[in-house]
């Protein structure tokens, strides 16, 4: 149902029409709905203008008649994927990472690892990933000469430059898959007490949960090697204990 015109000869081609509206038709009531959750869920954290536009010229395709209903389902189903703090520095450094990005622009800025060593970084920002409520760029440092995954919060000094770079053809998930991280796992078997037994459910699978005659809560499971595991580990201040490896007792301690 979309006109395509054809033109012949050198410079020919075929192309729609330049007055060619979209027909509200293509788009059922629930594809709309869809569109809008998901935009208006990605847009709380990004304040992105160009989305915010989006949203209004869907919004205007709703039928008349289905107006009511949409206000009615609006707030029954909201993806929401902004922090339920945000500083307003980590707001401002989203709008630009991700401006660079849309516009392939190179960026420089320090960056502190997690064992606290900075570096100053000039990259080619490729992808923004949110992930377990984290935001994160994947980009080719020119530094490293490869790809590299940059959380934003560790990102400080971020400058965006007016040198343009040309996208490297990769596949941004396959960075944040769990082979693809190179480090050594870490066999961990920890003893929480019964008091924070719905935390360690929320946070661990039930194939990894056992609980002992006395009550304690034995998880055993793997992560990659990371200075946040002992973070993680501290968050549970007196209520869990550490059983192997013996290596990880002796930092812990």
């Amino acid at each position: 149902g979309i006109p395509v015109i054809s033109y012949q000869g050198y410079d020919g081609g075929f192309c729609i029409p330049d007055n060619y509206k979209l027909s509200r038709q293509l788009l059922t009531y629930t594809d709309m709905v869809s569109i809008l959750t998901t935009l208006q869920g990605v847009n709380r954290s990004l304040k992105n203008k160009d989305i915010d536009n989006v949203i209004e010229k869907i919004t205007t395709l709703i039928p008349a008649d289905k107006k009511e209903l949409y206000e009615q389902q609006r707030n029954q189903f909201i993806i929401d994927i902004s922090e339920w703090y945000q500083p307003l520095r980590q707001k401002d450094l989203l709008g630009l990472v991700q401006r660079a990005v849309f516009e392939s622009r190179l960026l420089r800025f320090s960056y502190t690892n997690p064992m606290g060593r900075r570096s100053t970084r000039t990259v080619e920002p490729h992808t923004l990933v949110s992930k377990n409520f984290t935001w994160y760029l994947l980009a080719y440092c020119q530094l490293r000469r490869a790809f590299r995954i940059f959380r934003l919060s560790r990102i400080s000094e971020l400058k965006q430059h007016s040198e343009h770079f040309i996208r490297r053809d990769i596949d941004p998930l396959s960075f944040f898959e769990p082979e693809a991280d190179s480090r050594p796992l870490v066999q961990l078997v920890l003893h929480f007490h019964p008091n924070v037994q719905t935390r360690v459910e929320e946070l661990f699978s039930r194939e990894d949960i056992s609980i002992l005659e006395n009550g304690t809560i034995e998880v055993r499971f793997s992560l990659p090697e990371n200075e946040w595991i002992l973070s993680f580990i501290l968050s549970f201040g007196e209520e869990v204990e550490i059983i192997s490896p013996r290596s990880y007792r002796r930092r812990l301690k």
